[in-house]
């Protein structure tokens, strides 16, 4: 099957302001499904539904990235869109980017981006009940409490949070190697599970502190730490072989809890599309 062409971004300013319809870019076709369920089953009124598409759908120069300071990765594309919004005055655009550890945020204010109120949308399920939904709908009720789990992971997420706020494009942590247990309980070195080079410095880091977990449990690090934590339950018991099935697992969760949407980006959608 031929792949459908991707789209210019004078193209698409263009069919903006013909067609009158909003659209909603996201970063990935996972953030495209989870905001597809939400648009559906929240009270948007159906002439103002926005469209949502993920940034790979259109064409884009990654000198354009370089020129703003940004990598070529999908949050860069989403923050590159919507100053190209912003510059066509296209209010009938908005991009939402992952806050990741805070890179850019500052630095990226125009009124077509809005960024996650935790680093990614998996973060949002970092609480005890989405948890416990997590586990009663896919992994038959084998975890330990909410609130043992995310008293158990808070720690770690923090630690790896902690280094990523140091070094924007840190390659992916080995969770596991740094894992260990002592009288049942987990005993995280952050040093084991990155490159040996940033051992040395990393004990110097200030540690934040942060009144809601979610703030510094980064996306692709929740279920990483969780399969780590309990990977006899997760893999072998509930048969969830992969981090990427469960973060699926997760976002349904957080869409069957409702709770996210009471958070100032959902808010700013809906506004939006009043």
């Amino acid at each position: 099957m031929a792949q459908k062409p991707l789209q210019l971004l004078s193209e698409f300013a263009a069919e903006a302001k013909l067609t009158g319809a909003k659209y909603l870019i996201v970063e990935g076709s996972s953030d495209v499904g989870f905001f597809k369920q939400w648009v559906t089953g929240a009270d948007f009124d159906v002439r103002t539904r926005p469209l949502i598409l993920a940034v790979n759908e259109f064409d884009m120069d990654a000198g354009q990235l370089f020129t703003l300071g940004l990598n070529d990765a999908e949050r860069s594309r989403v923050i590159c869109l919507a100053l190209f919004a912003e510059s066509e005055k296209l209010d009938s655009v908005r991009c939402i980017a992952d806050r990741d550890a805070e890179h850019g945020v500052k630095s990226f204010t125009p009124a077509t981006l809005i960024w996650t109120d935790f680093p990614a949308l998996e973060s949002y399920g970092f609480e005890a009940s989405t948890i416990d939904t997590l586990n009663t709908l896919f992994l038959g009720g084998r975890l330990p409490d909410g609130t043992t789990v995310i008293d158990q992971a808070s720690t770690i997420l923090l630690e790896l949070y902690t280094v990523r706020t140091h070094h924007e494009h840190l390659p992916t942590p080995d969770v596991a190697k740094g894992l260990s247990w002592y009288k049942k309980q987990p005993v995280f070195r952050v040093e084991s599970a990155v490159a040996p080079q940033l051992a040395s410095e990393i004990a110097t880091y200030p540690r934040g502190t942060f009144s809601d977990q979610r703030s510094h449990a980064y996306g692709h690090d929740v279920c990483a730490v969780i399969i780590c934590l309990y990977a006899n339950v997760v893999k072998s018991q509930a048969g969830v072989r992969s981090q990427e099935a469960l973060e699926d697992m997760l976002r349904a969760a957080i869409l069957v809890r409702s709770d996210f949407a009471k958070f100032p980006l959902f808010q700013q959608i809906l506004a939006w599309t009043a």
